[in-house]
């Protein structure tokens, strides 16, 4: 992203305020604390992504002004876009997006909703707001905040940096689930332990059914040979994926290599570059002498007609202040104009979708009808669920009545055997009585037998009944509450977009009226009358006063031609003191080249190992799939077959469903002891010691380059420093770190025994590395680099060191904007945006 133009209004401390950053490359904002410089940074984060400085979301609006607006400018890639968002104090904000064509007229590109416009941002920009703060955007006291931090804690900020917090959310998640797949298998394990032993009755009861037993043991043994073939095939799939999954990392490992060996080239490359063009610049020793001593009597004079200059500023300042009132009120007004257009344009849009809208918002209430209709239909079968049950405990009761009374029965029957006497009125019983007895009794039994099937009949017809209703209810429910979530969302965004559209209806005719009165302002010139009477009074005073532009523009012209003369001079002293260092600095390059290439070599080996690995096994997923079909078919005939026997007495039956259900709960305990064993491995291989690891020391080596190459131009190739990303305890523990070595020509140091100057330098080279690195990682472009730092601790050299940095790495970007307050810094570059602030004008930035 790189900023074009700027437009503010009520915003912090600016009123009214316009910055072009057009032709702007290594540019300094420059003016005192607290006249403005941060707002205007503040104002392109608020247009981009509607944050900036405050507690609370008015804050930044200009004390006394009740609305603030920020129109922004900017490219992408080559395509031009604006962002016009504003906010009215206690009201909520808006924000709207435009594409610009070569004519600058603007095609909207905002979302139906502020959360969708805000995603078009985001898309466009192919960064949110936190990734362009840690990248593009060094802010006040932000430089040393990696770095200032204990090696613990830089380890931790730089885990958040390349976004490793996500991995630890999965190695949360796993942990869980781990936890409780524990539980259930505790569970489940403890349940089918006291089936089992329930099930150890079973063989006197399979006594009665030889041929039933016979088929399911034929049965049984196809299953166990399935699960045989299942269980070998799952640990050959196994071995297969551990195979791809060490090929991909191996693939990770030899791309990290070469990309440190591509990097060390790109750095010979530089050194070489650098050592020529210092060699070159020593040639040229005697023009860059006598082009230095011209620069040097040309400032002289211009510092002559500075002073004579001063003494017209009275009257130029009367006369600016003037015409700065007129531009003011023109450009007041014309940018009133425009949002209006702006809000016209929004408004017809909106209009013409109300039918669109509200046929829309009609639908969702069929569909929120029909979906009422669903769960009425969910509540009646819950009531059929519960009739069901309700008559399957009934004739649960009725069954074993009959039973009971047919177990009476028989009682008597063995007491009638032994007895002479009637068991009810005690006479004797002649041989008649007895056999009479024993008819009714048998007849009763009969009676009761039927009573009894047809109730256990009933009940299992109850009980399928039941489970088919509730089955369905359930079914009905969770559809209907899925649908619910999506339609409430669907009403209220319809809603929302139906209130805004008629909103825009009523406010059009206000909106036309008054943009044709400020039209006619603007066309006519009737504004600021009384400013114009005075800007001539004061251009007839302005025209008394003697001072030669043309004469003092001349001067100033030849010392732009030679406004690079000072730096050749500086380049030509360095050039000569830094021939030899350069030439120390390629041959130690050289030599890391030859190291890296070795690695490079090792890794690519390694990759090839692994792929020959990989492609030497074969893949028996597909044959797992027909396996376990297959399985789960010879369960399924199990099952039926145990259901063919259900005539038997009650506790047979009992005990052969018992038996297939115990099966089926057996290959339940082994999916949930694998899934304990999978969630445990994920919770260990996303945890810090795992991917997370992984990815810290292959990204250190390329946040260490990319640091060494700042530190190489800040500091002569003097200072480099090394990332160590574990440490070795006494006790022979290795413990997770990121301490920083330093070395110079004095040797080898930790960060925290350097202070001063040297320290600002190795903060804002890891800081630059930093922003590098996260811009890489995001997948987004840097062109725009924006430096909120003080350089307050800096000396002389130290000043030098970075005006030369940023000089030699500015064309790695489209444009470098330095924010200081310091005069001997903002000096150094000829490109400026110059901040002042006025008690009643508030802010004003101008770009010089």
């Amino acid at each position: 992203m790189i900023p074009r133009v700027l437009h503010v209004r009520n915003f912090l401390s600016y009123r009214e305020c316009t910055v072009d950053f057009t032709g702007l490359h290594l540019a300094v904002l420059s003016g005192r604390n607290g006249d403005g410089k941060s707002a205007l940074l503040d104002a392109i984060t608020w247009a981009l992504w509607g944050k900036a400085r405050g507690s609370t979301v008015d804050d930044p609006i200009f004390q006394g002004a009740d609305e603030m607006l920020v129109d922004l400018e900017f490219e992408v890639e080559g395509d031009a876009f604006a962002v016009l968002r504003k906010r009215s104090r206690g009201k909520s904000s808006s924000v709207s997006v435009y594409q610009l064509d070569e004519h600058g007229n603007r095609t909207t590109r905002t979302g139906g909703v502020a959360r969708q416009t805000q995603d078009e941002i985001n898309r466009l920009l192919r960064m949110d707001y936190e990734t362009f703060f840690n990248s593009a955007f060094i802010a006040q006291g932000r430089a040393d905040e990696f770095t200032r931090k204990g090696p613990a804690d830089r380890k931790e900020i730089f885990r958040k940096v390349l976004g490793l917090e996500r991995y630890q959310e999965y190695a949360d998640a796993a942990r869980i689930r781990n936890r409780s797949s524990q539980g259930e298998l505790s569970q489940l394990r403890k349940s089918n332990e006291e089936n089992a032993r329930d099930i150890q009755r079973l063989p006197e009861v399979i006594t009665l059914l030889e041929r039933a037993t016979a088929e399911r043991t034929a049965l049984e043994g196809n299953s166990s040979s399935l699960e045989a073939e299942v269980a070998e095939l799952q640990q050959a799939v196994g071995q297969y994926r551990s195979l791809r999954a060490e090929a991909e990392a191996s693939e990770n490992r030899a791309r990290v290599a070469q990309a440190a060996v591509d990097a060390f080239g790109r750095r010979i490359a530089q050194l070489e570059g650098g050592l020529a063009t210092a060699r070159t610049t020593v040639a040229s020793a005697q023009s860059v002498e006598a082009a230095y001593a011209r620069h040097q009597l040309l400032r002289r004079e211009s510092d002559e007609w500075n002073n004579r200059l001063r003494e017209s500023a009275a009257a130029r300042d009367a006369l600016n202040a003037i015409q700065t009132r007129i531009d003011s009120e023109q450009a007041r007004l014309e940018a009133e104009f425009g949002h209006l257009a702006d809000q016209l344009a929004v408004a017809g849009a909106q209009i013409t979708r109300i039918p669109e809208f509200a046929a829309e918002e009609s639908r969702l209430a069929e569909e929120n009808a029909a979906l009422k209709r669903e769960l009425d239909r969910a509540l009646q079968l819950e009531r059929d669920a519960s009739e069901s049950g309700r008559l399957e405990a009934e004739a649960k009761t009725q069954a074993k009545h009959a039973l009971d009374g047919a177990q009476e029965i028989k009682e008597r029957e063995r007491s009638l055997e032994h007895s002479t006497a009637c068991p009810v009125c005690l006479r004797p019983l002649t041989a008649g009585d007895a056999e009479r007895v024993r008819a009714e009794y048998a007849s009763e039994r009969k009676r009761l037998g039927e009573i009894y099937h047809d109730a256990r009949a009933r009940e299992a017809e109850s009980n399928r009944a039941a489970t088919l209703a509730s089955g369905e209810a359930a079914a009905l429910r969770k559809s209907a509450t899925v649908q619910g979530v999506s339609l409430e969302s669907a009403q209220a965004a319809i809603r929302e977009r139906l209130g805004v559209a008629r909103e825009s209806e009523r406010m059009q005719p206000t909106l036309a009226a008054r943009s044709r009165e400020v039209r006619h302002l603007l066309d006519t010139n009737e504004f600021a009358k009384q400013a114009r009477v005075e800007a001539g009074a004061a251009a007839a005073r302005l025209a008394e006063c003697a001072y030669d532009d043309a004469a003092h523009r001349a001067v100033r012209d030849e010392l732009k031609t030679l406004g690079a003369a000072e730096q050749r001079y500086l380049e030509l002293k360095e050039a000569q003191k830094g021939v030899e260092a350069s030439e120390e600095a390629l041959a130690h390059a050289r030599d890391s080249l030859a190291k890296g290439t070795e690695l490079a070599e090792v890794a690519v080996a390694a990759l090839l190992a692994a792929r020959q690995a990989l492609e030497s096994t074969d893949d028996l997923g597909p044959r797992l799939e027909e396996a376990s079909n297959a399985l789960s078919v010879a369960r399924s005939s199990l099952t039926t077959l145990v259901q063919q026997v259900g005539g038997l007495e009650n506790e047979r039956t009992r005990l052969i469903a018992l038996s297939a259900r115990l099966a089926a709960q057996r290959d339940v305990e082994k999916a949930l002891a694998e899934e304990v064993d999978v969630f445990g491995a994920l919770s260990e291989g996303f945890g810090p010691g795992g991917v997370q690891a992984m990815l810290i020391d292959q990204s250190s080596p390329l946040l260490e380059t990319y640091a060494n190459e700042m530190l190489d131009r800040m500091t002569g190739g003097r200072i480099h420093l090394q990332f160590a990303t574990s440490r070795q305890l006494r006790d022979g523990r290795s413990i997770e770190t990121l301490d920083i070595r330093i070395s110079d020509e004095m040797g080898t140091k930790d960060y925290e025994m350097y202070s001063g100057g040297e320290r600002f330098r190795v903060d804002f080279a890891i800081r630059i590395a930093l922003a590098r690195l996260l811009a890489d990682r995001a997948g987004a472009s840097l062109p725009t680099l924006i430096i909120d730092e003080g350089f307050g601790s800096q000396d002389q050299e130290g000043i030098d060191r970075l005006v030369e940095a940023l000089t030699v790495i500015k064309d790695d970007f489209r444009l470098i904007l330095l924010v200081t307050h310091i005069d001997e810094l903002k000096e150094r570059f000829n490109q400026r945006i110059e901040v002042s602030k006025d008690p009643v004008a508030g802010s004003i930035a101008v770009v010089l």
